[in-house]
């Protein structure tokens, strides 16, 4: 029989930390005695690094360091290597490994008579198998790149009849890093990204353009790859990859090191490839994995099983995400919150802001808007400091506080620049008080950017203003930023303005996709499905209607066809 069974949200509902420990739980760490372990005489490299791996994730979990004994509370077997003598001693634990056997990169992992048993089909999906039990135990992968370290419990305990056995649904799952055009990658950084891609159930490195390509095909390289189960692919390894792009866009003197990309948008590229069996080679293209770390996160999950992630649970990955680094409570506060950074890149990626055009008469000034929702986004980020762990702070600014007040500041010191060249009259500029104030805002910005930026060796670049400030000038001109901005429904005019899921009929099954679009709740359009929409208007006349569609992948949307009924007001 086919045993596919995926954990999803909460591996704690496994693992163990019940707030009570019950008979049907087999207790694998009981606060006293380090976890122990028994692999098979002859393993892999990459099993070897995984153990030790493990071994440091039970240290942080729970202060000791897992240790090697014969008779180990977990048992682990890497099936392409194992002797005769130990297939007679996994006979015992009646596993049906018949089932996976042939599978590549697959693992078993369950309770059998009173220990944990992990049996993988080949070297890779063994060390899979092994970080499971650290996924299960609360570690997050992430935890070597952000040095989020997990809370330590008491105890660690296991459901008796726990097991699941586990193949990925894509072949090949791997990174290909972009240039960042200042530094040469080290073998060192490749060594860390390679432990990353284990944990997080990768298994390739493509060459990125001609040059890496003699570096990652050279047999010291490989060397090093193999020996964490990574394989190596040139440029042209595939001639249909499926490659999601994580790369921040930056000028070569302005850097703003965030993926400004949707997890919605990752998502639906993803599942469209699902839908056309487009499962051979998944690419992630980035500059560094943990400026993209929640995206390429969701990108190796729905490689490993393509059911994990669905548009009605893609909300509930992301906080089970956060809550594998920051703990639930920081996580739940987090979730609004980042829900709306996401939302507000949907409208304009932070990297592109020096070339936006926002609107300062319509919408209740379009450009105050959005400089004051990302003022209030980043005080709420800053709020919540005080509730993460000392030894988590490194991590929370890494993946969280500098993505959203890096953009708030690249925010305001663009669109208040824009304000001040619109306002600014040819030769008028140092008599207009308003476009003073607005540049002087403009470089008050710039200059929170550069103390956010500097101590991290990024670059930050002046404000494109009608003419130059001094200091003295900046403070005299520059006001406190506080918009009294009235709701935006008193504020249209003659506009009306309505999100795609404020529709009035459409078809019976119809799908959303959450932190997409600028309503961050954008919705699907298959072939021949027609959404209705009411609005009333108090004027007669010729009326101009816009719609804005999200078209991610050429062959996903042809056309939309507009037909307006005009009723009579009354």
């Amino acid at each position: 029989m086919r045993i596919k069974n995926i954990l999803f949200l909460g591996l704690l509902l496994f693992s163990s930390i019940h707030s009570k420990i019950s008979a049907a739980d087999l207790i694998w760490y009981n606060g006293k005695y380090a976890v122990s372990y028994n692999v098979q005489k002859k393993v892999s490299p990459v099993v070897r690094e995984a153990v030790n791996m493990f071994a440091s994730d039970m240290e942080a979990k729970t202060g000791h360091k897992a240790t090697a004994r014969n008779n180990g509370i977990i048992d682990i077997y890497q099936l392409d290597m194992m002797s005769n003598k130990e297939f007679k001693n996994l006979e015992i634990y009646h596993i049906s490994y018949q089932n996976f056997i042939a599978k590549p990169d697959a693992f078993y992992l369950g309770v059998r008579n009173g220990r944990i048993v992990i049996v993988g089909s080949n070297a890779i999906g063994t060390a899979y198998g092994i970080l499971e039990l650290s996924r299960m135990a609360g570690i997050s992968p992430w935890i070597d790149v952000t040095k989020a370290m997990p809370k330590k419990v008491r105890y660690l305990a296991i459901d008796k009849s726990f097991q699941t056995t586990q193949w990925p649904s894509v072949t090949y799952r791997g990174i290909a890093l972009l240039p960042n055009g200042k530094e040469t990658l080290k073998i060192e950084d490749y060594q860390k990204m390679f432990r990353l891609l284990v944990r997080l159930r990768g298994n390739c490195i493509m060459a990125n353009n001609r040059s890496e390509e003699r570096l990652i095909c050279s047999k010291s390289f490989r060397k090093i790859a193999d020996n964490y189960g990574i394989q190596t692919l040139d440029y042209q390894s595939s001639k249909h990859p499926v490659f999601v792009n994580l790369g921040y866009i930056s000028e070569r003197e302005n850097d703003i090191n965030v993926s400004s990309v949707q997890p919605g948008v990752v998502y639906e590229q993803l599942q469209n490839a699902i839908d056309t069996h487009d499962t051979k080679m998944w690419i992630t293209r980035c500059h560094h994995p943990k400026v993209a770390s929640y995206d390429l996160s969701l990108i190796m999950d729905m490689a490993w099983n393509s059911q994990y992630v669905n548009a009605q649970n893609l909300e509930a990955h992301y906080k089970n995400w956060l809550t594998q680094l920051f703990g639930d409570l920081v996580a739940r506060k987090l979730l609004p919150l980042m829900s709306d950074y996401y939302r507000l890149i949907g409208i304009c990626k932070p990297e592109l802001l020096a070339h936006a055009d926002f609107n300062e008469s319509e919408f209740g000034n379009e450009l105050e808007r959005y400089i004051a929702a990302y003022q209030d986004l980043s005080r709420r980020i800053e709020s919540i400091d005080r509730l993460v762990d000392s030894d988590n702070k490194i991590a929370y600014f890494a993946t969280i506080k500098y993505p959203v007040i890096a953009a708030a500041a690249t925010t305001e010191m663009n669109l208040e620049a824009q304000e001040a060249r619109n306002i600014a009259r040819p030769g008028l500029f140092y008599k207009d008080e308003e476009a003073l104030a607005a540049a002087a805002n403009s470089l008050k910005a710039y200059q929170r950017l550069k103390e956010i930026n500097d101590p991290l060796g990024i670059k930050s670049v002046e404000p494109i203003l009608p003419g130059k400030l001094t200091d003295k000038q900046v403070k005299q001109y520059a006001t406190t930023n506080q918009y009294d901005l009235q709701p935006l429904r008193k504020q249209l005019g003659n506009c009306i303005a309505l999100n795609a899921i404020s529709y009035a009929s459409g078809p019976a099954e119809i799908t959303t996709i959450p932190m997409l679009g600028h309503s961050n709740n954008a919705v699907v359009l298959h072939q021949n499905d027609v959404l209705e929409y009411t609005f009333n208007t108090r004027q007669e006349g010729v009326h101009a209607i816009r719609i804005a569609t999200i078209r991610m992948l050429p062959t996903r949307y042809k056309y939309v066809w507009i037909l307006v009924i005009g009723r009579p007001y009354t």
